[in-house]
Formats: structure tokens, sequence, C-alpha cells
């Protein structure tokens, strides 16, 4: 947002620079008669490098100092619209990172889960029972792959009534 707001102060500063210095010529009247047609001619011809040379060859014919300026807007407005997309690309690519590094963990979690829940299930019902549960507290192993999952083992413990009371019903 920033970066777009300087440019648009770059094309505003240097329009009115335009505009003034060549009033009453050639130059200034088929490029820049206006400040919102200078600032049309400079984003176009200037920041967006469609023809920049068809300006600055009518400016060097006027005088070398207008296009010196008019190169000097063509390279800070080249910075700045680089500047943009080097944003916009460094922001899709943070995004992407973001959404690999979830999909990896939700891979793991996954992985690492059905692992215990194979392990808990001893008799091969597909569900766990109370007792089944009780044993996964004695496995190290199996507590060591919950905590790697980020699961509180001794709050899932405390928990142990709860998610089983359907069991006892």
């Amino acid at each position: 947002f920033f970066t777009l707001l300087l440019l648009c102060l770059l094309l505003y500063v240097f329009a009115i620079a335009f505009t003034q210095l060549t009033v009453d010529t050639q130059v200034g009247q088929q490029f820049f008669p206006s400040v919102p047609a200078s600032m049309y001619t400079l984003l176009v011809f200037g920041a967006l490098a469609d023809g920049i040379g068809t300006p600055l060859e009518e400016l060097l014919k006027m005088h070398w100092f207008y296009a010196g300026m008019y190169l000097m807007f063509v390279l800070f407005a080249t910075v700045t619209v680089l500047n943009m997309l080097l944003g916009v690309l460094c922001e899709v690519v943070c995004t992407v990172a973001s959404v690999e590094r979830e999909t990896r963990a939700v891979a793991f979690v996954k992985s690492k889960l059905g692992d215990v829940l194979r392990n808990m299930d001893e008799d091969g019902s597909g569900t766990i029972s109370k007792e089944e549960f009780a044993k996964v507290l004695d496995s190290k192993e199996l507590v060591r792959a919950l905590n790697q999952v980020g699961v509180d083992v001794e709050g899932l413990a405390e928990l142990v009534e709860v998610i089983f009371s359907d069991e006892e019903a």
C-alpha cells in the first residue's frame, strides 16, 4: 500500500514539474499539457516502461536537463514498482510456506495418532476401551508419541471418566 502511495506521490511531483517546465512548448502540448495528462504520460511511458524513449527524445531536443529529470523519474518509478512486485512475491511465498508447514504438521499428527490408536486397540475392534486406554498411560513409547503431536497426556488421563462415560452406561 505504501509503495503504491509513494509511486502516486512520485507521479504527482514529477507531473507538476514537467507541466511547469514544458509549458508553451511542443513537448508540453504533446506529453505534458496538464497535471493529470502528465501523470498519465509518466505512468505509461516512464513507470510502466511502455516506450520510454518517445518522451525522452523530445525532452532531450529541448534540453539535456529535462531528459535527465525524466530518466531520474524512470529510475525512481522502476525501483518503486519493483519494490511493490517483490513485496507481493514475498507475501505469496510466505503464505505458501505457511500452508505447506500446516499440511506437513497435519500429516505428521495424523500418522503418529494413527500409529498410537492402532497400538492402543489390542482387540482389533476399531474402538478403544477404557482398559485399553489405561494401558496407554503405562507405555512410554505411546506417551512419547502423544507428546510429539502436542497432546497433554496428564490432562487426557484426568478426562478418562468423561471420555468413556458412555461405556459405563
